[in-house]
């Protein structure tokens, strides 16, 4: 029993010695799969540590493995963002390619890979290059052929050398060329639209404030002559005194208190349109009275008469 402790012990600081401070920090986090309790107290089974780490070891080897492979498929993104360098992308090729082969991960597709790479790159000479070699490998024809891909990587380099070397690098090619000129002219289209847009926007901007100005212009006059007018108003409404004349000049007009409007006006109360309605209307209303009296009085008489007459057949009975 003691000798199963004491190699138990000493498994344990073997195995603990052999941790960096990170890799105990990790394994802490997992205690729980490999302490055990003994008369209530908790100790470490050193080989379930073991275990443990071997576990934890695999996981974080997978993880690897995966981020690896996804960096390859990123080969492509890598060579735009490194400016198609093909010295830069062999070298991020190789870290990857490299570790997954430690790894004894097998990668399948090398050379589609880097030839994806490869036709991103817009060189005038070096892409349609790429792409003579890319179908001969399609097809299996001549030189590409069965051909590794460690000799793909050769023959990329020699044409970028040759290139870097003749000071041709980089040269854009006919499309390239042309999709410059025409990014230039739609800028220019658009520059030329901000401007006449620009214009557009100050000349109506002019109109709207014209527009603006100009009810409020008219909105000042009116409500002055409205008060204007109520101010010449208010005199006319004043009855003269009594002894006052009934005729007064103001301005250059002279002006008759007219008792049927009950203010002063140009005309005279004599030729006053609504006292000569009034005065036919009255004298319409006086007619019909005395004709309704006429009436009354015609209906009364004949009616004693009637009474009468039937008095004096009565008496001759």
């Amino acid at each position: 029993m003691v000798s199963s402790v004491q190699h138990n012990k000493q498994m344990w600081r073997l195995i603990n010695d052999s941790l960096t401070e990170q890799a105990k920090a990790k394994v802490l986090s997992y205690h729980n799969d490999y302490e055990i309790n003994n008369n209530r107290v908790k100790k470490i089974a050193a080989p379930l540590l073991h275990k443990t780490i071997m576990l934890l070891a695999t996981l974080d080897s997978n993880a690897t493995d995966r981020q690896l492979h996804a960096n390859l498929r990123k080969l492509t993104s890598y060579a735009i963002r490194k400016n198609r360098n093909i010295d830069k992308i062999h070298m991020y090729f190789d870290q990857n390619f490299t570790q997954l082969k430690e790894h004894r991960q097998n990668v399948d597709d090398v050379h589609s890979i880097l030839f994806e790479a490869y036709l991103a790159v817009p060189d005038a000479e070096f892409n349609p290059y790429m792409r003579r070699l890319y179908d001969d490998w399609m097809d299996q024809v001549g030189e590409m052929k069965n051909i590794k891909f460690e000799q793909l990587m050769q023959c990329a380099k020699a044409k970028y050398d040759v290139l870097v070397l003749m000071g041709k690098w980089g040269t854009k090619t006919k499309e390239q060329e042309e999709i410059i000129t025409l990014k230039a002219q739609l800028e220019g289209m658009k520059d030329a639209t901000l401007q006449i847009s620009d214009k557009l926007k100050k000349a109506a901007g002019k109109k709207n404030d014209q527009n603006k100005q100009a009810p409020k212009g008219k909105l000042k006059k009116d409500v002055k002559s409205k008060r204007d007018q109520k101010q010449d108003e208010a005199w006319k409404k004043i009855p003269p005194k009594q002894g006052e004349p009934l005729t007064k000049k103001v301005g250059k007009k002279e002006w008759h208190w007219c008792e049927h409007h009950m203010a002063y006006t140009i005309h005279k109360p004599a030729d006053c349109c609504l006292g000569k309605d009034q005065a036919i209307k009255a004298n319409m209303q006086a007619n019909a009275v005395i004709k309704e009296e006429d009436d009354d009085s015609t209906n009364y008489v004949k009616a004693l008469l009637a009474s009468i007459n039937a008095a004096n057949d009565d008496n001759d009975k």
